[in-house]
Order: C-alpha cells, then structure tokens, then sequence
C-alpha cells in the first residue's frame, strides 16, 4: 500500500515519527513537497495534484498539508483508496480568524480562503473515504471548521483525539493513524 504524504518545502523531516508509523505498517510513503510562501491555493493545489497519480493509494496532510490534500484531490477528481485529513487548517469560507492569524496570513490569503467554498470542494471528493482528524485540545475554530467539513462529506469519519493539541507526533495521535492505516489495509 502506498501514501503520499504532503508536507510543506523544508518540513519534511519533521514527519519522521508519521513515514516510520507507516514503515511498520508496511506502508511505503511518497512526501510531496509543496511552497506555499508565494503562491496561492489554487496554485499549489494543480502542482501538487499532478503527482497525485497512484488511485489506489492513501493521501495524508496536516494542517496546512491536509487543506492542500483535500484542495488536490477535488482537483484530481480521482476516488482514491482513502484521504485522510489531520487538522485541516480552515482556510476557506465561513472562517473566523482571530487577530493574529489575520495578521500573520494577510489580506490576500484571507480574501482567498473566503472565496473557497467547502461545498464545491467536497463535491469533487464524495467518491473517496475520508476520515478527519482532529486534536481535542486544539483551537475552538479548527474543531469547528474540521467538524463541519466532516458533517459536509458523505463519506467521512470524524475523530476527535482526546487531550492532544495540533501535534501529529502526540503518541494519541500517531496510535489514531496506525489504527486507521491497519483498517484501510
């Protein structure tokens, strides 16, 4: 079985506890490597989308990774094996930011998250499983974008990973993704 897994340039090793999970698994991963810095969703979607090319494989990101796999996979308009989003950042319609997340995106990352809407999205992916993922302990408007994202496609699974923050590496987090890859399998 094979993941790909999305990760920001230079990010990458960083998600040595994730591609070691999966090697115990018997999971081969590909890491997709995406820049986000200059470029805009849509941008970084069709690039990333063109390595997507294996359907029968797995497609995880986190955080800004999980918003760039699930914006990918509509692109693709594929049915992958399954898509697993971990603490998708909400970066589309309906997002209320606090100050300084205003401040640290800006004004042309936030006009473009209010032109993204879930529902086109979702429509793309329906034919794929998805299961999303998120840390209990994390902040109220990711719970509630990542809650509503799930209430929004078909088939999807929610799970909410009891005392965790936004850390894949937390042992609760990393345990919810080795269970989830041994029942895809």
């Amino acid at each position: 079985m094979k993941l790909f897994l999305l990760a920001e340039k230079g990010e990458e090793v960083y998600y040595k506890p994730l591609i070691e999970l999966c090697k115990r698994n018997n999971v081969s991963v590909e890491v997709i490597s995406y820049l986000w810095k200059y470029s805009t969703q849509k941008q970084v979607a069709e690039k990333v989308a063109l390595k997507l090319r294996d359907s029968n494989s797995i497609i995880l990101g986190f955080s800004l990774g999980a918003l760039v796999a699930l914006l990918s996979v509509a692109k693709t308009g594929l049915k992958y094996k399954h898509l697993i989003l971990c603490s998708t950042t909400p970066l589309f319609s309906g997002t209320i930011f606090p100050k300084n997340v205003k401040e640290y995106l800006g004004k042309k990352r936030i006009q473009e998250a209010s032109n993204t809407k879930i529902l086109d999205l979702v429509k793309s992916i329906n034919n794929t499983p998805v299961t999303i993922l998120v840390g209990g302990n994390e902040d109220k408007e990711i719970i509630r974008q990542n809650t509503a994202l799930s209430n929004k496609i078909s088939k999807s699974y929610f799970i909410n990973i009891k005392n965790t923050g936004h850390d894949i590496y937390a042992p609760e987090y990393l345990k919810e993704i080795n269970s989830l890859l041994l029942k895809i399998k």
